[in-house]
């Protein structure tokens, strides 16, 4: 039989700072080692909060006709990433979706 002390009732979270956990959102009979150890390598990643950060930068081609020169582009990897950011391709697929032939900018 489960152990009575581990069906309590979650403690209400009183502040944001707290880690969430899958557990959590359980009915208490679920509430077992077994699920636990489960949700924990699973789904708890999952309902933790996010965090985000506010870039304030363009994604694409820098070299375009509405370019402004006090414009800011998100940097890239690599040299090749940057002189092809966004450029065409071209993209053949049949009746069933499955795709054909791909050809990137740099091959044509």
């Amino acid at each position: 039989m489960a152990n009575q002390d581990k069906l309590n009732d979650s403690p209400v979270p009183l502040s944001n700072n707290s880690k969430r956990q899958a557990k959590d959102l359980l009915p208490r009979f679920f509430r077992t080692a077994a699920n636990e150890k489960f949700l924990q390598g699973t789904i708890d990643q999952l309902v933790q909060p996010g965090t985000a950060e506010k870039i304030n930068a363009y994604a694409g081609e820098k070299y375009t006709k509405s370019k402004q020169p006090n414009d800011t582009f998100l940097p890239e990897v690599s040299k090749i990433r940057e002189d092809y950011q966004l450029s065409p391709a071209l993209v053949y697929e049949d009746k069933l979706k499955n795709v054909e032939y791909v050809k990137d900018y740099i091959t044509l």
